[in-house]
């Protein structure tokens, strides 16, 4: 099939201004199809200072989407604390006296649960090892004490339903929006 200008005009006619920015901000285009692309947007009123602010914000949304950790590592990051309180209470009730243990235990539980994402660097266990972190969303500083109780407790009497929030345009789950904090690769943040 032949490539005309007007195949090239039908194409980005069906497509979002969005998409045809992007597609002009690659650059990768061959003379014919700049030239209709360039016709396109002239044709939607887009001019070069819109051009230019949508490239801003497509490049920010990068940044973003880079900055932010991604669902697989915060779920991996999460089991890995999950095991660790459970591990925690087990060890706690599975020690002399049961009933002063039990206490014991269910603080430990509910204290790393509760508490862990205030360790150094606003990471828990499982996010160093997953190395991402939790981070105060406007300072970028690490998640403290108040924070990471702020963000977890909605975990604990929520649970699932918490994390159906992580599919919003930030990945917070509700427990983040509470406490204005973010879970960010830590590499990302350093740099």
């Amino acid at each position: 099939m032949e490539i005309t200008t007007e195949s090239l005009k039908e194409r980005y006619r069906r497509m979002e201004n969005h998409e045809l920015v992007e597609l002009h901000r690659r650059g990768s285009l061959t003379d014919l199809a700049m030239s209709a692309l360039t016709e396109e947007l002239q044709s939607r009123g887009i001019t070069d200072e819109v051009r230019a602010k949508i490239e801003s914000e497509i490049q920010s949304e990068n940044l973003a989407n880079d900055y932010l950790a991604s669902l697989g590592s915060r779920l991996g990051a999460q089991l890995i604390d999950d095991l660790i309180a459970i591990l925690l209470l087990v060890i706690s009730l599975s020690i002399g006296n049961i009933e002063m243990l039990s206490l014991a235990g269910i603080a430990a539980f509910l204290g790393y649960i509760l508490l862990s994402d205030a360790l150094p660097n606003g990471q828990s266990i499982g996010k160093m090892a997953l190395k991402i972190a939790v981070v105060d969303k406007k300072t970028n500083k690490p998640c403290t004490i108040w924070k990471s109780l702020f963000r977890n407790i909605t975990l604990v009497f929520l649970g699932f339903i918490d994390w159906l929030f992580i599919f919003g345009r930030n990945r917070q789950r509700l427990g983040d929006m509470i406490a204005g904090t973010v879970v960010v690769n830590a590499k990302a943040r350093a740099e």
